[in-house]
């Protein structure tokens, strides 16, 4: 019988396994590194490539700044000063929005009651006789034909007038002259 003694003051690990451990989980982490680098230097060259694009952008907004300083100046000279003065009042027309539908249908009222006045007769016969709204009688039809060169010969040329669409969609894509 054989008796075995220890004197050792602490038991007796295994190391061998853990550094084989601890070797596998370094070349890993270098592994790791050296595709962080990779990375790294293709996102430098794409920052590089973005930042020679933002800086031929820079340019040319500078090149159209200065262009449009340029414009300006030329503008402001006397003999320009009033197409600049009419640009800047329609530009805030427009950005006030202040275009008044209202006077534009009261202008678009006083003119037809100004074309209904040079023709009484005419307007008097419509009304008695009755007519519907999308119809037209022959004194009707001989006021716009006397009255087309006043707006702009439209009728005269064949085409019919934008105010005259939506009752030629209602009827079927007829005008009021063809359904006399």
């Amino acid at each position: 019988m054989r008796i075995s003694i220890n004197l050792a003051t602490r038991p007796f690990i295994e190391l061998r396994p853990r550094f084989a451990r601890l070797r596998l989980a370094m070349v890993a982490l270098v592994v790791v590194a050296v595709a962080l680098g990779f990375w790294l230097h293709a996102l430098n060259g794409r920052a590089k490539v973005a930042q020679a694009q933002m800086n031929a952008l820079k340019a040319k907004t500078q090149q159209f700044q200065q262009e449009r300083q340029a414009n300006e100046a030329r503008m402001r000279q006397p003999q320009n000063m009033a197409v600049l003065e009419r640009s800047q009042f329609l530009n805030e027309l427009f950005a006030n929005k202040s275009f008044s539908w209202t006077a534009v249908m009261m202008d678009l009222e006083r003119d037809y009651e100004g074309r209904r006045s040079q023709y009484p007769a005419a307007c008097e016969r419509r009304a008695r006789s009755g007519g519907a709204v999308g119809e037209e009688s022959g004194d009707i039809a001989a006021i716009r034909g006397s009255t087309a060169g006043q707006r702009g010969g439209r009728e005269a040329a064949g085409r019919q007038p934008e105010w005259d669409a939506g009752n030629a969609a209602r009827s079927g894509g007829v005008r009021h002259s063809e359904r006399i």
